[in-house]
């Protein structure tokens, strides 16, 4: 086993300590981000389906604060446009932004705590909610890179359904 004060000295000198802060706060950033833009684009995907007008289904879409609303909203307004290939597309896009809505909604409400310096002496720092028992969860950087991973791909999976809604079918439900 490695000497502790030899394993400290070499953790600063290849992972300096503000590396995993930075790293944390970088994740953090990359997912938060992907969610406002994604949510930027499902704003828009509900303009394009919306019998509303532009403002009327803004002002619709943001009216319910809770992501899993508007997330129903527009399952409602692709059901209304019916098309199947449309809707084979949103259900797919749906079922990736549930999986990852508990993590997304921990890193939208969670603040950033360090812990006691693990074996090498860096420390460990995640996200941690006021109490576990009230649905929070300890969230590494870890975690959060596999989520924010996901939503930069979903981001774009969410810009081509923006793209491939063009004319509503001439039996779309009104």
């Amino acid at each position: 086993m490695m000497d502790k004060d030899f394993a400290s000295e070499l953790a600063g000198i290849f992972n300096p300590p503000d590396i995993v802060r930075e790293n944390m706060w970088r994740e953090v950033g990359r997912a938060v981000v992907a969610i406002s833009d994604i949510e930027r684009v499902l704003a828009a995907i509900c303009i394009r389906l919306s019998p509303a007008s532009e403002r009327e289904a803004v002002d619709i879409f943001m009216s319910d604060r809770m992501f899993a609303s508007r997330l129903r909203f527009l399952t409602y307004l692709v059901a209304r446009w019916n098309d199947p290939k449309l809707s084979l597309r949103w259900a797919s896009i749906e079922r990736k932004l549930q999986s990852h809505k508990r993590i997304r909604n921990l890193v939208a409400h969670q603040g950033m705590i360090e812990g006691e310096p693990d074996n090498l002496g860096l420390p460990q720092v995640c996200l941690h909610p006021l109490s576990l028992k009230r649905g929070g969860k300890k969230l590494t950087a870890k975690d959060i890179k596999a989520t924010a991973d996901m939503l930069q791909k979903l981001k774009h999976d969410v810009g081509l359904m923006l793209i491939s809604i063009k004319e509503p079918p001439a039996n779309r439900a009104r």
